[in-house]
């Protein structure tokens, strides 16, 4: 669906497009809330240990990020 609307089967106007990206940006910006919350809703279930390791991985996936955006 959102490929469709960024990708119109025809030439839009100026005003056209802007609607259609202003929603386009809302509707991204509402699954990705609804990804969230269910992610988060899975981690909730899952044991402690298990959160446990998906945080020491969350940190380290951050930390390295971190690390590769100072280096650039």
């Amino acid at each position: 669906m959102l490929q469709g609307l960024q990708n119109p089967p025809y030439k839009l106007r100026q005003d056209e497009w802007e609607r259609m990206t202003s929603i386009t940006n809302q509707l991204t910006a509402h699954l990705d809330k609804m990804s969230m919350e269910e992610l988060f809703t899975r981690i909730e279930r899952l044991s402690e240990s298990h959160q446990r390791q998906l945080l020491t991985r969350l940190s380290i996936l951050l930390e390295e990020r971190k690390t590769t955006l100072a280096e650039h």
